[in-house]
């Protein structure tokens, strides 16, 4: 036999074996069959699933090499490995799999780990439920495992376009590791489902990079997305507020951005764009030729982890677009008027909270086999409905009074109102406020304040407040009580006690824009109590 006739047969061989080993995929059922298979998964009508994943020794040393992308690009940071994943008598060959999460949610392969898992990368048309794609979120944030869930569901509810949420248990090599939150995966699947055009270029920012920092082209049209976000940098970049307003309008989907952080506000939730530059895509929807900013990550909801990171419903955006729309008037009173909207539509809180209660009675059966996770589940779902009603309570106030925020605009003088108590570490949690006053105890180390935020024009002001310090033991040990008064721009004014006294405090600033400014009354001793007249707190505008 010649030799090109045995590599033929060698070749043909080799072409066997690998079809018996693994069988060649059923054609892909049609677009419309596999999305209902998907929103079968999606619906919460079947018992939830369990994975059994099977990875090689060589490729689970591999994925220990594995490490978090907080200062990184993922691409760089996290090796793919191939595995088999089993579901019942599904059997899914040849899955890409590599580790996913950033700074707050990595975890090592040995421990819990969250997951994404291409389905067809190898396999064409191979799916999980109708799915080429999908992540496994180890919600090591979020001890409810329902943040997820009832934030997607107020985006999807607002008309912003987000990857659907349900649940499954994993097993790895026959090691349990619990319950996961199960999310639809970023790709052309995705985007199909919401774009005429799924071609556009969908991005992926590093870790805490806003614009115009690069950006991770992850599918789509590399030239058409640079042109984009190019033409959204330079609208930013606009030297006047109206004219970066009016630029915005052609390049960024303006209207779904403000729909955006209204939600975000309303879910507080400060690891995302608006607040902490963190946790979005962005896709450039190419029929309309505009850039849309899309949610993700959201796990840390409603305060639930860090009750200290509670937004106003005016707070301090850090994300670069978001900084821009509230610095024009436009953009001011878009945010109000979603707001109001948002909260008596979409993020109402008996809707939400019995969503948890349907979400506790599936949940909990599948944290059986982890007491401990259990233990956390039973104890932080409470919490969970308790911080969703008082949420949405306190956001009723503050829009109550935002009307007064922006008469100010016009006015010289305003008494401020729409205060809210916010703890700091081991602070006083008997805060009262009144007519006459807002008063705040003492404590073991203890620091608090009362807080409120405005819309303000560019221009200098003063904010005063009188106040009082009762209750000081004789001797404090070395130790002082101090009042002060602070906001998000000036100098801060203090005053040290060592005794009993009252005295009269006054904060001055000024503002080269137009921005949302939060003041506060603050005090901290290890006794006493502090109490401001309620009737001397106002905010002056003293431009000659």
């Amino acid at each position: 036999m010649n030799a090109p006739l045995r590599r033929q047969k060698f070749l043909r061989a080799l072409v066997l074996a690998g079809a018996l080993a693994f069988p060649a995929p059923l054609p892909a059922a049609s677009r419309a069959a596999q999305e209902q298979l998907a929103e079968r998964l999606f619906s919460h009508v079947d018992p939830v699933p369990h994975l059994r994943l099977e990875i090689s020794e060589d490729d689970l040393d591999v994925l220990r090499g594995s490490r978090s992308a907080k200062n990184s690009r993922n691409s760089a940071a996290r090796p793919e490995v191939s595995v088999t994943v089993r579901e019942g008598t599904n059997v899914f060959r040849q899955v890409a799999l590599h580790l996913k999460g950033a700074a707050g949610s990595f975890q090592p392969v040995d421990s819990k780990p969250a997951l994404t898992l291409h389905f067809d990368e190898t396999v064409k048309g191979q799916r999980f439920h109708g799915l080429e794609k999908i992540s496994l979120n180890n919600s090591w944030q979020d001890p409810t495992y329902m943040c997820e869930h009832l934030g997607r569901t107020a985006f999807t509810a607002a008309g912003l376009p987000v990857p659907r949420v349900t649940h499954a248990t994993v097993s790895l090599n026959g090691r349990r590791l619990g319950l996961y939150v199960l999310v639809e995966g970023w790709n052309k699947q995705f985007l199909r489902r919401h774009f005429r055009d799924p071609e556009g270029a969908l991005f992926e920012p590093p870790f805490r990079v806003d614009l115009p920092g690069p950006m991770d082209l992850k599918s789509g049209d590399a030239a058409d997305g640079a042109r984009a976000l190019a033409a959204l940098n330079a609208a930013l970049d606009e030297e006047s507020p109206s004219a970066r307003w009016t630029a915005l309008g052609h390049t960024l989907d303006r209207d779904r951005f403000m729909t955006g952080l209204a939600v975000e506000v309303l879910l507080n939730h400060w690891d995302g764009y608006a607040r902490n530059q963190n946790n979005f895509r962005l896709f450039h929807d190419r029929s309309s030729n505009r850039i849309l900013f899309l949610p993700h990550g959201l796990d840390q909801l409603f305060g639930l982890r860090r009750p200290e990171t509670e937004m106003p419903l005016l707070p301090e955006f850090r994300g670069r677009a978001a900084q821009v729309v509230m610095e024009t008037r436009a953009g001011q009173r878009q945010i109000f008027e979603r707001a109001g909207w948002l909260l008596t539509n979409v993020s109402r809180a008996e809707p939400l909270t019995a969503e948890v209660r349907r979400l506790e009675g599936r949940i909990r059966p599948a944290l059986a086999d982890t007491p401990a996770a259990r233990a956390q589940f039973d104890a932080q779902v409470p919490l969970l409905l308790r911080r969703i009603t008082d949420r949405h309570a306190r956001l009723l106030e503050e829009l109550s009074t935002a009307d007064g925020a922006q008469l100010f605009l016009r006015t010289n003088t305003a008494r401020l109102g729409g205060w809210n108590f916010r703890r700091g570490n081991r602070s006083p949690d008997v805060p009262t406020a009144t007519r006459e006053t807002l008063s705040i105890p003492g404590g073991a180390t203890a620091r608090g304040r009362w807080e409120t935020t405005l819309l303000l024009e560019p221009g200098h002001y003063r904010f005063a407040a009188q106040a009082e310090i009762t209750g000081l033991p004789t001797r404090m040990a070395g130790h002082t009580a101090v009042l002060a008064l602070r906001g998000t721009a000036g100098r801060d004014a203090r005053q040290v006690f060592i005794a009993d006294g009252q005295t009269n405090l006054t904060h001055t600033f000024t503002l080269g824009a137009a921005r949302v400014v939060t003041l506060s009354c603050e005090f901290y001793s290890r006794a006493g109590l502090a109490s401001y007249d309620h009737s001397s707190l106002q905010l002056a505008r003293t431009d000659e």
